[in-house]
Parts: structure tokens; sequence; C-alpha cells
């Protein structure tokens, strides 16, 4: 029907739906760099598909950025839009992704369409998401650079997890992590029971639990760090005994306003 991917993208361009496997199975063809998978698509009950793989989904954009910083150095010639074929919406639904699944540098903001499982990473930074709820991923996890504002980690399955340049206001992780990043983000609430390294520096905190299994870690450029602790390198039982100590007198503060108050009546 076409004779090159040129064709195919200029055919979905024109006719966006997709309604039946042989549309789903262009798609993939045009945007997936992997070219060494196996597809499953399975078309359901209410005429949508769902699609397992078996190798790598690569729907990045990456590629676009580098060859952009290409020609800003001059290195090559030729550029129409660079932008013109980002990822807006995917049109259908991944299940089991046997290998990695990327979609970084896309324009994504409504992630219905996301595997069930991935059997490796998930790479999702450089889009527009607000929300997600993170599929069963067993490699490291990288939601940076978006405009997520609230996420829930303790049904995640994954052990290292990026999610810097975002919006999140409040962090609790309770399951066993080996890496967290929420640098530049909102955090002024970071409890984490258990991780070998955390990065939440550029953050507007105001308290923070780190565990004492943490080896490394960096909060400093945070307006609670360079006032209690001026800059200064401390331990997480320092740490820790710091918001100890101040939750007890917030206590005995409240406490003490109580008493006044009972008192006057």
């Amino acid at each position: 029907m076409f004779k090159n991917l040129k064709n195919k993208l200029i055919f979905y361009q024109n006719n966006q739906s997709i309604k039946n496997k042989i549309g789903v199975q262009f798609w993939l063809d045009i945007y997936n760099k992997n070219k060494h998978c196996e597809y499953e698509i399975i078309k359901e009950r209410d005429g949508s598909f769902l699609v397992n793989v078996l190798g790598d989904v690569d729907l990045s954009h990456y590629d676009d950025i580098r060859r952009a910083i290409a020609i800003m150095c001059g290195t090559s010639q030729n550029i129409n839009s660079l932008n013109e074929h980002k990822l807006s919406n995917i049109p259908f639904k991944f299940g089991v992704v046997d290998g990695y699944f990327d979609i970084s540098y896309n324009h994504l903001i409504d992630l219905d369409f996301l595997p069930k499982v991935i059997t490796k990473d998930f790479l999702a930074s450089h889009n527009d998401i607000v929300s997600i709820n993170i599929p069963e991923v067993h490699g490291k996890i990288d939601l940076s650079h978006n405009k997520i504002q609230e996420i829930n980690l303790d049904f995640c399955l994954s052990e290292k997890i990026e999610m810097a340049y975002n919006e999140i206001s409040s962090i609790e992780v309770s399951r066993p992590l080996k890496y967290i990043s929420c640098m530049n983000n909102q955090l002024k609430h970071c409890h984490i029971d258990d991780c070998e390294t955390v990065y939440i520096c550029y953050n507007p905190l105001e308290k923070v639990f780190l565990p004492k299994n943490c080896i490394k870690y960096n909060f400093e450029n945070t307006p609670f760090y360079s006032k209690n602790f001026q800059n200064k390198h401390v331990s997480m039982d320092e740490i820790n005994m710091f918001f100890e100590e101040k939750l007890i007198l917030e206590i005995l503060l409240i406490d003490e306003k109580n008493k006044k108050i009972k008192y006057k009546l």
C-alpha cells in the first residue's frame, strides 16, 4: 500500500483514527525506533486495540534534540520542523512490554495508553504529564521535566526513581528504594523510610525525614537547610533528631496555648 515510511506518515496525518490491526502495525512502524520486536495486536470488544510487545519500545524524540544541537553547532545543513512529529497522543493501549518503554521528549499529557507491565526501564522525561498511575515497572523510572503535582510510590516496584523538575509538594515513601531524586520541585514535606541515595535539593523544604541507611544525600540549597544547619554537612541522625525536637516543641507550645485558653474561660 505504501512504498516508504514517509508516505505512511502523510497518510496518518490525514487519517488519524486507526480502524484495524494493519493500521496499528503501520503506526508502530512509523514511530517505534526499535525495528526488531514482535507485536501481538488484540482488538478489544469496544473496538479499541491492545498491543503486547516482545522487545523494546522507543517512541522518544531525543534524536531530534541531538539533531537540533548539531544544527546549532553548524554540523548539519538542513532541518524542517523539529517538533513536527512529536507525540501528543497514542491511539491505542499497551499491555505487556517485555523490554524498556521510552516516551521521552514528546508532548504527552494523557497516559491512558501506558502498559500494565514493563520488564525493564520506563522513561517519560520531558513531556507535559500532570498526573500518573505508575504501572508495574521492573527497571528504573524517569519522570523528570514534567508537570507532575502528586504521585504515589508505595505500590511501585521500581527501586530507582527520577522525578527532578516537577511540581510535587509532598512525598512519602514507606517501601525500600535504592535511589530517588526530587530536585527542583515544590517539596515542603519529604518522608522516606528506606533509601540508599536521596537528592532533594532546590526545594522549599519545611519538614524532612530521611532513613539512617541513606549513604548519599543532598538537600543543600533549601531554606530549611541553610537556616538550621548553616549549609554544614550533617548526618541522618542529626537531621531526624532536629525534626523530632521541633515536633516536641510544637506539641508543648500547643499544650501551653490550650492551658491559657482554659484559664481565660
